[in-house]
């Protein structure tokens, strides 16, 4: 089977049978030729990915999902489905398959790139038309629905719509500190269950989270999904070899922000954001790039430490270096300058600094949904770690299946690793700019006509902030020196806000 090459690949039908289970009725085009409601093997559980777990319990949701390209290794699918349940009294035609006094089914489009909300919101509209037509033979909508959205993706450059549907204002106040912890356990590659039912939340918060990263959900994903298992396993595509390699790594970022900083003009003064007052940060040419060079950093002992501990860093002028330390004790740069500073790292753009990090390769996956069938996918040699969503209770009961469990219900993060624990500790520097940006998020908006679009506390400001914390962080864990001037830099890097 070939997948065509059109950002909709398929619309999918997807229902409930009292015997069989979650099963594909329909497929536009068809999944398998001939065969319209059958999965490839692939794809075996993909029913269950579109129905989740627990959807009896509610009459409508959305769930987000990601599967393996079926011919291309390095590539992730994107699923969106939306699913209702309504009383069979409401039907036209009532088949004989429809045996109980509810009927379920979930209208599923498989694309080939990531516009999540973007598609739930056109999909929510198709579904509820589905339905209310009271004919489920009825297909010709789902057939126009693959035309349009085709032809809407293909002659409009949908690029800001990419958060569509997300809230990161409500994610911050939900989790308030624990936000920048859950921040920084992305950045150690362990093996994170989230939890939550009703399914859209759950998946929204693993959004949510992955747009702290700059290109993340944009480009990041595109592997998040792809792995070559130790075994045949039914679930998963059989690839005839894993030639997933990394393209970039968090070490481009120091050579890129150099190269970038030859060619960028200095922000005019009328275009400063006021981003943080009491910070100082020292000159670009010394705390970006570091003589110009980049200190190899062996990845395998980077992951599992306490990333705003234990660091290096280098300058290339004692004299500078004692500087530092004497201002370190006086009065803090002028708050023109660090806003230039930081409104020029704001504005690097995302290739130049490396981004998107490449966290989800090589066997570390992300599934914002996952089904019980995939649960031995977890436990697979060749993945070494992962980020899923989950709404059944028995991946909360499996504790050999995580290092981390987030529940999201309570907001409580589970670690069951001392040590682990240790790296995942906040240090002053982060709780101050966590304290920052739940500050400017939580302020209320005596605006009417702002309230909810204005820039500082919102979605894109709290992107902005996430996006400086982290080439700020990243530079710092290349540096070395005298701990006397590793805890200044530190606090001038991420002390924002204090």
């Amino acid at each position: 089977m070939n997948e065509p090459q059109r950002p909709i690949l398929y619309v999918i039908v997807v229902g409930f049978h009292h015997k069989k289970g979650c099963q594909v009725e329909y497929s536009f085009p068809p999944l398998v030729k001939d065969s319209p409601n059958e999965c490839p093997p692939g794809w075996k559980y993909l029913p269950t990915l579109a129905l989740p777990d627990g959807s009896h319990n509610y009459d409508e949701d959305t769930v987000f999902f990601l599967l393996p390209s079926l011919t291309q290794p390095k590539k992730a699918v994107y699923g969106i489905s939306c699913y209702r349940q309504i009383p069979v009294e409401k039907l036209k035609n009532r088949t004989a398959d429809i045996t109980r006094g509810t009927v379920q089914k979930s209208v599923c489009v498989l694309s080939a790139i990531p516009l999540f909300g973007y598609i739930q919101v056109k999909m929510s509209l198709i579904t509820h038309a589905y339905f209310d037509e009271g004919d489920f033979s009825k297909v010709s909508l789902l057939e126009d629905t693959y035309h349009h959205l085709n032809s809407v993706l293909v002659h409009n450059d949908l690029s800001s719509q990419t958060y569509v549907g997300l809230s990161l204002r409500d994610f911050v106040l939900h989790w308030k500190h624990k936000a920048v912890l859950l921040f920084k356990l992305l950045l150690l590659e362990k093996r994170v269950i989230f939890h939550k039912s009703p399914v859209h939340p759950l998946c929204s918060t693993i959004l949510n989270l992955l747009s702290l990263f700059p290109g993340m959900i944009e480009e990041g994903l595109e592997k998040a999904a792809c792995v070559r298992l130790s075994r045949p396993m039914s679930p998963m595509p059989n690839y005839s070899d894993d030639d997933i390699t990394p393209e970039c790594s968090p070490r481009h970022l120091i050579s890129s922000i150099n190269e970038i900083k030859e060619n960028t003009e200095t922000v005019p003064p009328n275009n400063r954001t006021t981003i943080s007052k009491n910070v100082e940060l020292t000159d670009i040419n010394n705390t970006l790039t570091a003589n110009g060079e980049v200190r190899t950093v062996d990845q395998s002992t980077e992951i599992g430490i306490d990333i705003t501990e234990n660091i290096n860093y280098e300058l290339n002028d004692q004299e500078r270096c004692e500087e530092m330390c004497e201002e370190s004790n006086s009065d803090l740069a002028p708050e023109s300058n660090v806003n230039n500073t930081l409104l020029y790292l704001a504005q690097l753009k995302n290739k130049m600094c490396g981004f998107p990090l490449q966290l989800f390769y090589q066997g570390y996956l992300c599934l914002p949904y996952l089904s019980l069938p995939y649960m031995d996918l977890l436990c697979d040699v060749n993945v070494r770690g992962y980020v899923v969503g989950a709404t059944n209770v028995l991946f909360k009961q499996k504790r050999q299946l995580f290092d981390i469990l987030v529940d999201i219900d309570i907001g409580r993060i589970e670690c069951q690793d001392p040590e682990l624990r240790k790296h995942l500790h906040l240090t002053t520097e982060d709780l101050r700019f966590a304290d920052y940006i739940v500050k400017h998020v939580s302020e209320e908006k005596h605006d009417v006509f702002l309230d909810g679009v204005g820039w500082e506390g919102g979605d894109e400001w709290i992107r902005m902030q996430f996006k400086i914390y982290l080439l700020c962080l990243m530079r710092t864990s290349l540096l070395q020196g005298k701990y006397r001037m590793r805890i200044i830099i530190i606090t001038h890097f991420l002390g924002i806000g204090f």
